[in-house]
């Protein structure tokens, strides 16, 4: 079975892109997986962004969407003391600090054994991390 974690950019892409042909292979990779997770640190930052650009309507129905049709992995200890081991390590390996959310959302997705669905330059910087995306 396969099983993809959808970072908090793939959801920029798929709600914003004006591009028909771009949407069109956001939603050709979504369908990819059986199994399609996201984290609750991907649900803040798609509200957050969605309510400040949009309106509390618009940020209530992307977050209804999303949790239609994806898993919701919450944030445990578990995550969250990897999330902190892959942060030092990319401080540690790469001279860089990387952000606590992409952090968490990277960490969810090597304790899910999971794909991680982004374009997201720093997740880029964990070999950790198994990284798929449309281009």
């Amino acid at each position: 079975m396969s099983k993809a974690i959808f970072e908090t950019r793939f959801f920029i892409h798929f709600f914003s892109s004006p591009d028909p042909k771009e949407h069109r292979q956001l939603l050709e990779l979504m369908r990819k997986y059986d199994r399609r997770l996201v984290s609750a640190i991907t649900i803040f930052e798609i509200y957050k962004i969605s309510l400040e650009r949009e309106g509390k309507e618009t940020a209530e129905t992307r977050i209804s969407r999303i949790k239609r049709e994806f898993g919701l992995v919450s944030v445990d200890d578990a995550i969250a003391v990897l999330g902190a081991q892959l942060k030092h390590a990319v401080k540690v390996q790469r001279g860089q600090d990387m952000p606590m959310a992409d952090s968490l959302i990277a960490a969810t997705s090597v304790f899910n054994k999971a794909v991680c669905v982004t374009d997201s330059p720093h997740i880029d910087n964990m070999s950790q991390v198994k990284r798929r995306w449309i281009k």
